[in-house]
């Protein structure tokens, strides 16, 4: 347990979750089920700093099996406090909100403080979730008062931290720059470790979105902001704590992107992306292997900025079974958190094919945006039986004769129509871009609602004249009788 406690606190998370498994090993082979419920815990608050949550919630599903039989209220209280949590996460919001209700109603009766105060911070979370903004508001300012009580002050500065998102969120900021500088001033007083410089590197992004509400205070919370990453690098290098340098340089390097100053933040991007293989920590890595092709492409090094892009789309594979992602309101979906790096891939592709290699980036590109689809569908079954539907699926890279299949990417600035036929794949690119042609879908949809009018009809022209016209002579010449639309975005909404 101490192996494991001293990995956390060096950001060593995979070395932690080794060591709590050993104990919880040893003390089940002990027959002490108190203890092995602890330890079950500790391995779950690792795993999630991992991204693994289904594990997480496994482990503490596990303790609280152990805890019960004890009788040990405040044992029990604490292991709901991080059911709870770890139900959150994952946006089971009903058994999140079953679990913490019944936790705080122990640790309040048995007078624990600080267990009562980690339930109620968790419990403004979810609240957050749910839109019930008034209660997170009071769930946090009465976490952060227990949690001064308890002399807490790692507890305190989750609590002003999420107080902080809240009022964000909600736009009323009058006391953000106060609960800001009270998190500052109590995370200076924390011992040097990975949650400190967590920490740091959460209230330089909360500073950061500060920017943009408070204007005429933009100077202060860019320095702010600066200043604060850069401690938490410092703590981060001296810990040997790879994770959290690679966040902290990151969004520096973020932060000189959004100035214009390019090379720096290169170089920054770079040092993140180092520092995140050496753990590896692929939940950070991706950040900046797209930061990088941003960076690049915006140098017009368009080469290095596809490799870049292609190794944030491999790594984002690699860890989308445990891919949660989650922003201030609770958990959202892959497309909206990660969608972007994708299209963005692909966008580079269909601009600037290698004329040696048009069809190779063609189909690169296509494949590009049918990854992020796959995911979606995984988000939305939520189901084993998508896996092994995707198995089954018949690849159409080369569509039987007289057979096509349409992908119409949206981009911001233009829809690019790539047909595949059984001679390959023909690129047309249609000035709408995607703003202008989800409009015109949403009027077809509207009015094809109305059964009695044919009020749809010019909207059905307009975008039969962006999707299939500009095809029309290559689905003629090669006589095709099945055409495959691939719809994205607002096209899955009418009847092609």
């Amino acid at each position: 347990m101490t192996q494991g406690l001293l990995s956390v606190r060096h950001g060593r998370f995979e070395q932690a979750v080794q060591a709590f498994a050993e104990a919880v090993r040893l003390y089940d082979k002990a027959d002490q089920a108190a203890k092995e419920s602890d330890g079950l815990s500790r391995l779950a608050e690792a795993y999630q700093s991992l991204g693994k949550r289904q594990e997480a919630l496994g482990s503490l599903e596990q303790a609280l099996r152990l805890a019960e039989p004890t009788g040990d209220q405040d044992r029990i209280a604490a292991v709901l406090a991080g059911l709870g949590n770890a139900y959150l996460l994952t946006g089971a919001l009903d058994q999140a909100g079953t679990a913490l209700a019944r936790g705080l109603a122990m640790a309040r009766k048995s007078g624990n403080v600080p267990v009562t105060a980690f339930i109620l911070n968790t419990s403004g979370k979810l609240a957050t979730a749910r839109q019930q903004y008034a209660k997170a508001d009071a769930d946090f300012t009465e976490s952060l008062r227990l949690a001064l009580q308890a002399e807490d002050h790692a507890l305190a500065v989750k609590a002003l931290a999420d107080s902080v998102k809240l009022s964000l969120q909600t736009g009323d900021t009058g006391k953000t720059p106060e609960l800001l500088e009270t998190a500052r001033v109590l995370v200076a007083k924390l011992a040097p470790s990975h949650f400190k410089a967590y920490a740091l590197i959460e209230i330089a992004q909360l500073a950061r979105r500060l920017e943009d509400r408070q204007p005429a205070d933009r100077h202060r919370w860019r320095l702010l902001a600066y200043g604060t990453y850069k401690e938490a690098a410092e703590i981060a290098e001296d810990l040997d704590d790879g994770r959290a340098e690679s966040f902290a340089l990151g969004y520096l390097g973020r932060l000189y992107e959004d100035e214009g100053r390019r090379d720096e933040a290169l170089d920054l991007s770079r040092r993140a992306s180092f520092a995140a293989q050496g753990v590896p920590a692929p939940e950070s890595l991706y950040l900046w292997q797209w930061q990088t092709g941003r960076l690049l492409k915006a140098g017009n090094d368009i080469a290095g900025a596809v490799l870049a892009y292609r190794q944030a789309v491999f790594t984002l594979e690699s860890i989308r079974q445990d891919f949660y992602p989650v922003d201030q309101g609770g958990p959202i979906s892959f497309r909206e958190a990660v969608g972007a790096a994708y299209l963005e891939l692909a966008d580079l592709l269909l601009r600037h094919p290698d004329p040696e290699e048009r069809q190779t980036d063609l189909i690169e590109a296509r494949e590009t945006v049918e990854l992020l689809k796959a995911a979606e569908l995984r988000d939305y079954f939520q189901d084993e039986c998508m896996t092994a539907l995707q198995a089954r699926t018949v690849r159409l890279d080369r569509p039987p004769s007289r057979s096509a299949v349409l992908y119409p990417i949206m981009l911001p600035d233009r829809t690019e129509l790539l047909l595949s036929v059984a001679d390959g794949v023909k690129q047309v690119t249609v000035p709408a871009g995607a703003e202008e042609l989800t409009r015109e879908v949403r009027s077809l949809r509207r009015l094809l609602e109305k059964r009695t009018t044919r009020e749809f009809l010019p909207h059905a022209q307009k975008i039969y004249q962006w999707l299939i016209k500009p095809l029309e002579a290559d689905l003629v010449s090669q006589e095709i009788t099945t055409l495959v639309v691939v719809p994205d975005g607002a096209l899955r909404t009418i009847p092609m």
